[in-house]
Protein backbone atom coordinates (compact mmCIF):
# COMPACT_ATOMS: atom_id res chain seq x y z
CA UNK A 1 0.00 0.00 0.00
CA UNK A 2 2.81 2.46 0.85
CA UNK A 3 4.49 1.82 -2.50
CA UNK A 4 1.22 2.46 -4.37
CA UNK A 5 0.67 5.73 -2.49
CA UNK A 6 4.25 6.74 -3.24
CA UNK A 7 3.82 6.03 -6.95
CA UNK A 8 0.60 8.05 -6.99
CA UNK A 9 2.35 10.90 -5.17
CA UNK A 10 5.15 10.86 -7.77
CA UNK A 11 2.60 10.90 -10.58
CA UNK A 12 0.76 13.80 -8.99
CA UNK A 13 4.04 15.71 -8.61
CA UNK A 14 4.67 15.27 -12.35
CA UNK A 15 1.13 16.53 -13.04
CA UNK A 16 1.51 19.53 -10.76
CA UNK A 17 -1.15 18.33 -8.33
CA UNK A 18 0.81 19.55 -5.35
CA UNK A 19 -1.71 19.24 -2.51
CA UNK A 20 -2.77 15.75 -3.55
CA UNK A 21 0.85 14.67 -4.02
CA UNK A 22 1.75 16.01 -0.61
CA UNK A 23 -1.08 14.10 1.07
CA UNK A 24 -0.31 10.85 -0.76
CA UNK A 25 3.35 11.11 0.26
CA UNK A 26 2.39 11.80 3.88
CA UNK A 27 0.07 8.78 3.84
CA UNK A 28 2.79 6.59 2.32
CA UNK A 29 5.26 7.69 4.98
CA UNK A 30 2.81 6.86 7.77
CA UNK A 31 2.87 3.30 6.49
CA UNK A 32 6.56 3.10 5.62
CA UNK A 33 8.69 5.92 7.08
CA UNK A 34 11.86 4.63 5.38
CA UNK A 35 10.55 5.11 1.83
CA UNK A 36 13.02 7.64 0.40
CA UNK A 37 11.01 8.27 -2.77
CA UNK A 38 7.97 9.24 -0.68
CA UNK A 39 10.13 11.74 1.22
CA UNK A 40 11.26 13.14 -2.14
CA UNK A 41 7.68 13.42 -3.42
CA UNK A 42 6.66 15.12 -0.19
CA UNK A 43 9.62 17.48 -0.52
CA UNK A 44 8.79 18.38 -4.11
CA UNK A 45 5.12 19.02 -3.31
CA UNK A 46 5.91 20.95 -0.12
CA UNK A 47 8.38 23.15 -1.99
CA UNK A 48 5.78 24.04 -4.61
CA UNK A 49 3.19 24.71 -1.89
CA UNK A 50 5.62 27.08 -0.17
CA UNK A 51 6.19 24.85 2.87
CA UNK A 52 9.94 25.37 2.74
CA UNK A 53 10.86 24.00 6.16
CA UNK A 54 8.89 20.81 5.50
CA UNK A 55 10.38 20.58 2.03
CA UNK A 56 13.94 20.87 3.34
CA UNK A 57 13.23 18.28 6.01
CA UNK A 58 11.76 15.87 3.48
CA UNK A 59 14.65 16.29 1.06
CA UNK A 60 17.12 15.76 3.93
CA UNK A 61 15.35 12.54 4.91
CA UNK A 62 15.43 11.36 1.28
CA UNK A 63 19.15 12.11 1.17
CA UNK A 64 19.85 10.19 4.38
CA UNK A 65 17.82 7.19 3.25
CA UNK A 66 19.52 7.18 -0.16
CA UNK A 67 18.42 6.43 -3.69
CA UNK A 68 17.38 9.98 -4.58
CA UNK A 69 20.36 11.58 -6.38
CA UNK A 70 19.02 15.16 -6.34
CA UNK A 71 17.98 15.13 -2.67
CA UNK A 72 21.02 16.93 -1.22
CA UNK A 73 20.87 19.67 -3.84
CA UNK A 74 17.12 20.15 -3.39
CA UNK A 75 17.47 20.27 0.42
CA UNK A 76 20.14 22.96 0.13
CA UNK A 77 18.00 24.98 -2.31
CA UNK A 78 15.09 24.88 0.16
CA UNK A 79 17.33 25.95 3.04
CA UNK A 80 18.59 28.88 0.96
CA UNK A 81 15.03 29.94 0.05
CA UNK A 82 14.06 29.71 3.70
CA UNK A 83 17.04 31.80 4.76
CA UNK A 84 16.17 34.40 2.12
CA UNK A 85 12.58 34.49 3.38
CA UNK A 86 13.71 35.13 6.97
CA UNK A 87 16.16 37.81 5.86
CA UNK A 88 13.36 39.57 3.97
CA UNK A 89 11.08 39.38 7.00
CA UNK A 90 13.79 40.82 9.23
CA UNK A 91 14.38 43.63 6.76
CA UNK A 92 10.67 44.47 6.81
CA UNK A 93 10.80 44.68 10.61
CA UNK A 94 14.01 46.68 10.53
CA UNK A 95 16.07 44.15 12.47
CA UNK A 96 19.34 42.58 11.49
CA UNK A 97 20.23 38.91 11.95
CA UNK A 98 22.09 38.56 15.23
CA UNK A 99 21.35 42.17 16.11
CA UNK A 100 19.47 43.72 18.98
CA UNK A 101 15.97 42.45 19.26
CA UNK A 102 16.75 39.00 17.86
CA UNK A 103 16.84 37.33 21.26
CA UNK A 104 13.34 36.17 22.23
CA UNK A 105 14.18 36.77 25.89
CA UNK A 106 15.09 40.39 25.11
CA UNK A 107 11.68 40.87 23.47
CA UNK A 108 9.95 39.28 26.47
CA UNK A 109 11.71 41.60 28.90
CA UNK A 110 10.57 44.76 27.11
Amino acid sequence: RAEALCQRAELRVRRGQWQEAFQDAVDALKLQPSLARAHAARGAAAEELGFLAEAASSWEAAELLGGVPSAAQRAEACRQKLQQFFMEQQAKRGTKPGGAGDDPEDRWRR
